[in-house]
């Protein structure tokens, strides 16, 4: 049961954009407000590249993490993982339900069994 609340848990995970200017974004990298080690983002580039990726380090000219490094001048959108508040009070609400469910079912059994003796 737990097993199933921490996979629900996981769904509610998602890449959430950054919705700023990209001058802003990057001064907002720089002073550590938007992207922080141990984060997971996905970073798109003037290039045009796109990269996923657990943030390791974040200096004052890039961002480095799982053989990523990329210059914070080149960002053009930032996306960062974050918790969705609906999908996890979903999830919640659901565990609880079904934990109820599964009682229900239990005690009617035993009534059921209890009355065939």
């Amino acid at each position: 049961m737990m097993a199933v609340f921490v996979l629900l848990l996981g769904g509610c995970m998602s890449l959430k954009p950054v919705n700023l200017p990209r001058d802003e974004v990057r001064e907002q990298v720089r002073a550590g407000k938007i992207v922080r080690a141990g984060q997971h983002v996905s970073i798109t580039t003037e290039d045009g590249r796109s990269q996923k990726f657990e943030v390791v380090q974040v200096t004052d000219r890039a961002i480095q993490g799982d053989g990523a490094n990329v210059s914070i001048d080149s960002i053009v959108s930032v996306r960062t993982k974050r918790i969705d508040g609906t999908r996890s009070a979903l999830a919640v609400v659901s565990a609880v339900a079904v934990v109820y469910i599964v009682a229900a079912v239990d005690a009617m059994t035993d009534i059921i069994d209890a009355i065939g003796e």
